[in-house]
């Protein structure tokens, strides 16, 4: 395999491109998973530390390798929590798209058309104010979230876990 840069994902997670055949790479929690192209359905696992061989010894016994560690970025992204909503900004304000089924926002009660006001506390008038959010809190925090339905001001609470 031979990877390149695909770029980050909306959600802000490093995604690769391997060259030779064509497939888009997405890290889980404990693998690399190529989730489009040639090799679709394939896995390649991370290794856990402590590693089987230490990388010195890696790079003498195969000095054409490229190692691609996880950055702090990256377990970062894997580990911020998700609400689980497709948003799109309009004029009146963060509208949501859809609710994922199960998620933190179905648990809460959001709905498609809800008009997103304040997360957490902190008002959202874009949906990277909701990413800036959500990126300071943990999963396991559980958030007060007021949102705008029919002409009503709601407010509505849920548990974030991680993505």
């Amino acid at each position: 395999m031979e990877f390149g840069t695909a770029g980050y994902t909306m959600d802000h997670v490093f995604v690769l491109y391997d060259r030779g055949s064509n497939s888009v790479w997405y890290p889980s929690e404990t693998a690399l998973e190529a989730v489009g192209g040639a090799r679709k359905g394939a896995a390649v696992p991370f290794l856990q530390e402590p590693a089987p061989v230490p990388l010195g010894e890696w790079l003498e016994a195969h000095p054409g390798s490229t190692i691609l560690l996880p950055t702090e970025h990256d377990y970062r992204m894997l580990n911020r929590p998700t609400l689980g909503v497709g948003l799109e900004d309009t004029d009146a304000g963060v509208k949501v798209r859809g609710v994922m089924e199960g998620s933190p926002a179905a648990e809460a009660g959001l709905l498609a058309g809800d008009l997103l006001r304040s997360f957490g506390g902190h008002a959202v008038a874009e949906r990277r104010d909701l990413r800036t959010i959500l990126g300071e809190l943990s999963a396991g925090d559980t958030v007060e979230l007021v949102v705008v339905r029919e002409g009503k001001e709601l407010t509505l609470k849920t548990t974030l876990r991680k993505r």
